[in-house]
């Protein structure tokens, strides 16, 4: 009871607000009038509708790869820009879905806690990986950073097929 995790403050305030009608006090609200309810039902408006955009509308909106767009054609720019098959660095989006879908919103947690997992993705995420992969260690430099298929020797798409029966088991012959 003694130490409180920042994502229940964040609950206790949109239930407080939400039950609160009253218009709020200028002088200790920095010269707002608006109440807390009111600003609540107009953020929450505007967030459903820009959704929308992102969401369904223009796609595009949701990764911007700007360095991708300016060489399409070099290998190194797509697999340090690119947001399918790189790493995706500066990634550029419009989409809050695309922002908190991994961990969470970063408005809840502490700053020391953001700069944790921070440090920890710069350190793993950057400079292990791609000093694996460009490194050629394990024939890693003819294949994409991330992709979901499987690769020969030659970095192509491997035939699974050849491997497996009929019953998608593995063919030992």
């Amino acid at each position: 009871a003694a130490m409180i995790w920042p994502a229940d403050l964040v609950n206790c305030a949109l239930f407080y607000t939400l039950h609160d009608h009253s218009r709020s006090d200028p002088s200790k609200t920095n010269g707002w009038t608006i109440g807390r309810y009111k600003l609540f039902l107009i953020v929450g408006c505007a967030a459903f509708t820009w959704y929308w955009f992102p969401g369904w509308i223009f796609r595009g909106l949701s990764y911007f790869a700007i360095a991708c767009w300016i060489a399409p054609n070099s290998v190194i720019v797509n697999k340090l820009f690119g947001n399918n098959h790189g790493y995706g660095l500066i990634p550029i989006t419009f989409d809050w879905t695309v922002a908190t879908g991994f961990i969470g919103s970063p408005l809840i947690p502490p700053f020391y806690a953001i700069a944790n997992v921070l440090g920890g993705i710069i350190f793993f995420f950057v400079i292990v990986s791609m000093g694996i992969h460009f490194s050629g260690t394990w024939y890693s430099d003819y294949v994409p950073v991330q992709s979901s298929t499987s690769y020969d020797n030659t970095g192509a798409p491997y035939n699974v097929s050849r491997i497996l029966d009929a019953n998608f088991n593995f063919n030992e012959t």
